[in-house]
């Protein structure tokens, strides 16, 4: 999806768990721009559930379906690097089925 002021994105991702019409895809962005990885599953016919603005088809009320799962910063004065991990919310099981 190409604007006027576009730039060059790009996502690598891997299925890892697929139920009826919805998958769970795991994510690692090579760059950082604004809604990403929203803009690109809806332009590859994958939207993100609970995604009013590029999946207007979405279930009313759902609660968009995205997780930082890892977040890798860069500590100041030290340029020591900490990686962030959380886990995955305990409603994503629910709102995607039986997983």
């Amino acid at each position: 999806m190409a604007g006027l002021d576009a730039q060059t994105a790009l996502t690598h991702w891997v299925k890892i768990h697929q139920v009826t019409n919805y998958s769970l895809v795991r994510i690692q962005l090579a760059t950082g721009r604004t809604h990403q990885i929203r803009v690109h599953f809806a332009a590859i016919g994958h939207p993100l559930v609970g995604d009013t603005l590029y999946n207007p088809a979405s279930p009313k009320g759902a609660a968009l379906l995205l997780h930082a799962a890892a977040v890798s910063l860069q500590i100041p004065f030290s340029n020591e690097e900490k990686m962030i991990g959380v886990p995955l919310p305990e409603d994503f099981p629910r709102n995607l089925g039986p997983v």
